[in-house]
């Protein structure tokens, strides 16, 4: 049994760094390429993440730690 997180979260990196370098260019704010990756790579979208429920738990731990950081 292969893991697959990691090539997940490599995949969402990957399409992250080409929707910042898009974003740029069209000159719209980084967030829409944010949203963009996760419309694309989700499994709603172009089914490239394997490993959905992990990734979400990723992601509630990376809000919970971006509150921290703001202080909330």
């Amino acid at each position: 049994m292969a893991i697959k997180l990691p090539n997940d979260i490599i995949v969402i990196f990957l399409i992250s760094i080409v929707a910042i370098f898009v974003g740029h260019r069209l000159r719209v704010p980084v967030i829409v390429g944010f949203l963009a990756t996760g419309i694309l790579a989700g499994p709603y979208g172009l089914q490239l993440i394997h490993e959905a429920e992990q990734v979400e738990v990723l992601a509630e731990i990376g809000v919970f730690l971006l509150h921290f950081a703001i202080g909330i």
